[in-house]
């Protein structure tokens, strides 16, 4: 849902979405709007990250046997060391006009419906990365 709604912005802005999405069916127990709020914050911030330099956004989603694993990663310039290490403090921002609020609040979200979150540089596209891991839950 997160990427239908996204992607008319990044046809706009030139940006590719690369999806890697694996089939099957996962469940996790929550609030489906908080976690895609969570999820739509990390791309909009990819999107930015992007429009500065790059222009490639990978989504990626699949289950391992106990967690759901979503990783969204971009071209971008990537974090600095001093930003990996405040990015999810409150009122922290890389923006002149952010509130610095977004990803504590992302933050938040993941780990109220028991998961986890972790942001570091793409090895592969050599801007930054998050990772997203939610428990699954029987059908």
């Amino acid at each position: 849902g997160v990427v239908r709604l996204l992607q008319p912005e990044a046809n706009r802005r030139g940006i590719k979405l690369d999806l890697q999405i694996a089939e099957g069916d996962w469940y996790v127990h929550g609030y489906s709007a908080r976690i895609k709020q969570a999820i739509l914050n990390i791309m909009k911030n990819a999107f930015e990250a992007v429009n500065s330099k790059g222009r490639v956004v990978r989504v990626s989603a699949a289950a391992t046997t106990h967690e759901v694993v979503i990783t969204i990663e971009d071209d971008g310039p990537g974090l600095s060391e001093e930003t990996r290490q405040r990015l999810f403090v409150p009122f922290y921002t890389t923006k002149p006009e952010g509130t610095g609020l977004g990803l504590s609040t992302t933050k938040r979200i993941i780990v109220d419906h028991s998961g986890v979150i972790f942001a570091d540089n793409s090895p592969q596209l050599g801007g930054a990365r998050f990772e997203v891991r939610l428990p699954l839950v029987p059908r």
